[in-house]
Protein backbone atom coordinates (compact mmCIF):
# COMPACT_ATOMS: atom_id res chain seq x y z
CA UNK A 1 0.00 0.00 0.00
CA UNK A 2 3.07 2.77 0.88
CA UNK A 3 4.56 1.81 -2.56
CA UNK A 4 1.11 2.77 -4.32
CA UNK A 5 0.91 5.74 -2.18
CA UNK A 6 3.97 6.80 -3.20
CA UNK A 7 4.43 5.95 -6.80
CA UNK A 8 0.97 8.21 -6.69
CA UNK A 9 2.30 11.11 -5.54
CA UNK A 10 5.41 10.92 -7.94
CA UNK A 11 2.98 10.50 -10.50
CA UNK A 12 1.01 12.99 -10.02
CA UNK A 13 3.99 15.77 -9.25
CA UNK A 14 5.71 14.11 -12.83
CA UNK A 15 2.49 13.48 -15.03
CA UNK A 16 3.69 12.28 -18.68
CA UNK A 17 7.20 11.17 -17.72
CA UNK A 18 6.53 7.30 -18.18
CA UNK A 19 10.02 6.67 -18.38
CA UNK A 20 10.75 8.65 -15.56
CA UNK A 21 8.01 6.39 -13.09
CA UNK A 22 8.97 3.20 -14.19
CA UNK A 23 12.30 3.45 -13.22
CA UNK A 24 11.54 5.41 -9.84
CA UNK A 25 9.19 2.60 -9.23
CA UNK A 26 11.98 -0.17 -9.69
CA UNK A 27 14.24 1.95 -7.11
CA UNK A 28 11.27 2.11 -4.98
CA UNK A 29 10.36 -1.38 -4.96
CA UNK A 30 13.76 -2.16 -3.39
CA UNK A 31 13.88 0.81 -1.17
CA UNK A 32 10.84 1.02 0.21
CA UNK A 33 10.73 -2.19 2.04
CA UNK A 34 14.10 -1.91 3.13
CA UNK A 35 13.25 1.42 4.87
CA UNK A 36 9.98 -0.06 6.67
CA UNK A 37 12.34 -2.61 8.03
CA UNK A 38 15.13 0.02 9.52
CA UNK A 39 13.12 2.43 12.42
CA UNK A 40 15.79 4.17 11.89
CA UNK A 41 15.98 5.27 8.33
CA UNK A 42 11.84 5.84 9.13
CA UNK A 43 12.49 8.37 11.83
CA UNK A 44 15.02 10.20 9.60
CA UNK A 45 12.55 10.23 7.17
CA UNK A 46 15.00 9.90 4.18
CA UNK A 47 12.56 9.59 1.31
CA UNK A 48 11.07 13.17 2.46
CA UNK A 49 14.21 14.95 1.58
CA UNK A 50 15.38 16.75 -1.76
CA UNK A 51 19.38 16.66 -2.37
CA UNK A 52 19.46 20.30 -1.10
CA UNK A 53 18.02 18.89 2.26
CA UNK A 54 15.06 20.92 1.91
CA UNK A 55 11.97 18.81 2.57
CA UNK A 56 10.67 17.74 -1.21
CA UNK A 57 7.40 17.13 -2.47
CA UNK A 58 7.05 13.37 -1.68
CA UNK A 59 6.83 14.26 2.27
CA UNK A 60 4.48 11.71 3.88
CA UNK A 61 4.43 9.61 1.04
CA UNK A 62 5.24 6.51 3.16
Amino acid sequence: MRLFSFMTRIIDRNPGENEFHQAFQEVAETIIPFIEDKPHYQKAKILDRKGDGGMSYIQGAI
